[in-house]
């Protein structure tokens, strides 16, 4: 279903529009039944009605409001609202086509409507805007395309995905001349490079393949010349209008054209912050896989002059397909592939090093249920995200694709890891060690590097399973924790490691079935990496108080960064830092050749750690902290926020408490309600969420902090319980 929100007096132009399209009466909308017309309130309270009128305006009045109202012959105007059939569709549509139309006197005010603004918003639907054809110059809506785009979704709180706009070239000059004696011309593109304010051009992609505040813009001849009434002179004359038949071929072409589809975009939805993750089957295709390793392919040979990528899969059932996909994509871009198999992620990065290739990709969608996948890529050690990521996306959409003749080599990397570990850590001693794995693909790596450590090793769904039947391979979350706890209880282990599904997140169980606390883990980790001399040590804004306080016991500078392991490492390089982590479980190495995160790494030096000190690891810990400030924290918070939502709610937030708190802004808001107790309210970047965090000194400081975030939530969000 096509939804369309064209402007308020274009009923006929769009029922034009309609029959071009060739789409039922429900799939094109016309959004009232009603006359509806534009109204702007002044400053001295009177109104003007109709685009016309408001134009011309009120000498000694400003323009206080514009909106839309709607007038039948028996009734006075009245503000318009939205029939239920107009919201249905809305809500119902795959695709909602906004404009063409005056900007602040059709457009917005149409947008603005509440329940048609709250309808888009919250829509998932694609967004495409009509740019107008013909502008006035210095009106206030300007008279490029970046400049209405900016406009519209600076206002209405939407982006677009897709601009669609006419190509100059198509209009004779002698209507053109006739338009620019009325001082009027052609809306067009702003070609400015490296400006985020009007039209940005990526590098290595063609002059044509351009965003518009984030938009890709799709230019068509959409124009024609007709004979028709000037409005604002009476007199007929020859004009230039939207095409209905053009617009609707190229509407029909960009919402149907599965090749156009393809080149333009595999599916933005699924290029996240941090990796590319999606539906298997709705979003993730072995086609878009395909696409997606040629342009990978095409980016690493332009970046780094060199072509040799590492690829490796996790154990999920579409990862094979996926992966050979992705193979036959990148050897089409003329790389040369090395082939790992079924390994962890961490693998993937050690054979980067190891092989000494220019870049890896990792098809995984680590703990998320098995219905999803995704890839993890990356040049050297540097993880691909935000705009480097978003270059790999638009050489999809811009389908301009290096050509070659690649090849392909199958290699074991399983083999020298595992050495590699073996030469950096002994163990005096027998430990007892109990596993889950999760039906994740670190199993049976981590019981043969656990037994070949001489471990007794009590494995827990360590049998590599895509469909993950037991539980979810996610460590964080305490309840995939709690068999393992009672396999440790069980058999009198000395500890409990889980992994994630990927391998590169740990959580920990101590001798007596407790989760150790992760900011106590990175802070044991912090401790043996500065015993060779003080250091930094880089901890994203959701760890403890205590974690910090803790590295500067231990002669070390805490670091505080964003979340994410693509922003940790490179703020770890530009520290020059020994360690770094993230409460969710990943631990960052600088112990070459382990420069990354790597779970079974950190299983191995945690082992390393108990043997060498002896003592039960709960007695180990507790000295760990002895002397430190002791706070309640609150487990990370989830809450539903939709993703249109989620930031304007964090900055609300955030400006609410900025004239009374410290605040930290580094990753939405660490708000400081006194030295020591803090609250943390942040914008997940993979999920619809809002994530919070409350630590302080007493459980009724927590409290309060959390009443206090409550009422604020609550002025945006319905039903919020910390």
């Amino acid at each position: 279903m096509v939804a369309v929100v064209p402007p308020a007096n274009a009923g006929a132009a769009f029922a034009q529009l309609h029959s071009s399209i060739g789409a039922s009466a429900d799939e094109v909308l016309i959004p009232t039944l009603d006359r509806v017309e534009v109204c702007a309130e002044l400053t001295d309270s009177s109104r003007l009605v109709g685009e016309l009128a408001i134009i011309r305006g009120k000498p000694g009045a400003a323009i206080r409001r514009v909106y839309l109202v709607s007038e039948t012959l028996d009734e006075p105007v009245t503000d318009y609202r939205p029939t239920p059939e107009v919201l249905a569709a809305l809500k119902e549509a795959d695709a909602i086509v906004i404009g063409p139309g005056s900007i602040y006197t059709n457009l917005i005010p149409a947008l603005l409507t509440r329940e048609i603004n709250e309808t888009i918003r919250a829509s998932n639907a694609r967004k495409i805007f009509v740019c107008n054809l013909m502008t006035q110059p210095n009106q206030t809506e300007g008279y490029s395309i970046a400049e209405h785009v900016r406009a519209i979704q600076g206002h209405c709180g939407f982006r677009f995905d897709y601009v669609l706009a006419h190509r100059g070239d198509t209009i004779s000059s002698e209507v053109l001349e006739r338009y620019r004696s009325t001082s009027a011309d052609l809306v067009g593109p702003q070609l400015v490079s490296n400006d985020d304010t009007q039209v940005v051009i990526f590098p290595d992609t063609p002059q044509e393949m351009v965003l518009v505040e984030g938009a890709i813009l799709i230019q068509r001849d959409l124009a024609t010349e007709v004979m028709a009434v000037d409005r604002f002179t009476g007199q007929e004359r020859l004009m230039v209008r939207h095409d209905p038949v053009k617009l609707g071929d190229a509407l029909r072409s960009l919402l149907h054209d599965y090749a156009l589809q393809e080149q333009l975009s595999v599916s933005r939805a699924i290029f996240r912050e941090y990796d590319i993750r999606g539906m298997v089957g709705s979003e993730l295709t072995t086609t878009a896989l395909e696409s997606m390793g040629r342009a990978f392919g095409t980016y690493i040979q332009r970046r780094a002059g060199r072509k040799q990528v590492i690829v490796g899969r996790d154990v999920r059932p579409s990862s094979g397909p996926f992966a050979e996909a992705a193979i036959k994509g990148l050897m089409a871009s003329g790389c040369e592939v090395i082939d790992i198999g079924q390994v962890p992620t961490p693998l993937t990065s050690f054979a980067v090093n190891h092989f000494w290739v220019d870049g890896a990709v990792q098809v995984t969608a680590s703990h998320n249920p098995a219905e999803f996948n995704g890839l993890k890529l990356q040049v050297g050690m540097e993880a691909l995200a935000g705009p480097e990521l978003q270059k790999v996306e638009r050489l999809i959409a811009s389908g301009n694709f290096a050509s070659g003749e690649g090849s392909r080599l199958a290699r074991d990397v399983v083999y020298p890891y595992l050495n590699c570990i073996l030469h950096k850590v002994h163990l005096s001693r027998r430990l007892k060690v109990a596993v889950d794995a999760g039906n994740g693909t670190s199993g049976p790596l981590a019981v043969r590097l656990l037994r070949e450590l001489g471990c007794e090793v009590f494995p827990l769904y360590c049998e590599p399973d895509g469909t993950f039947p037991n539980h979810a391979p996610d460590p964080s979350e305490a309840e995939n924790l709690v068999e393992l706890a009672e396999t440790v209880v069980r058999n009198a282990c000395h500890v409990g490691i889980a992994f994630d599904g990927d391998g590169d997140r740990i959580g920990i169980v101590d001798e007596k079935g407790r989760v150790v606390p992760f900011d106590t883990c990175l802070l044991l980790y912090t401790r043996e990496a500065l015993r060779a001399g003080p250091g930094k040590a880089v901890f994203e804004v959701r760890c403890s108080e205590a974690l910090f306080d803790g590295v500067r016991k231990y002669g070390g500078i805490p670091v505080m960064a964003r979340c994410g392991n693509t922003s940790i490492l490179p703020r770890m390089h530009q520290e020059r830092a020994v360690i770094g982590g993230e409460l969710s479980g990943h631990i960052f190495f600088n112990d070459p050749p382990f420069e990354f995160d790597d779970a079974l790494y950190a299983a191995a030096l945690l082992l390393r750690y108990m043997d060498r000190d002896g003592r039960p690891l709960s007695e180990m810990l507790a000295s760990l902290v002895e002397g430190l400030p002791v706070y309640v924290s609150s487990p990370e918070i989830r809450i539903n926020c939709p993703d249109y939502l989620k930031w304007d709610v964090v900055d609300a937030v955030r400006e609410a408490f900025a004239g009374q708190y410290r605040i930290i802004d580094i990753d939405g808001a660490r708000i400081y309600f006194d030295r020591s107790d803090w609250a943390l309210i942040r914008a997940s970047n993979t999920s619809p969420k809002l994530s919070l965090r409350f630590e302080g000194r007493t459980q009724e400081s927590v409290d309060r902090m959390k009443e206090e975030m409550q009422a604020e939530l609550l002025k945006h969000l319905r039903d919020v319980t910390l």
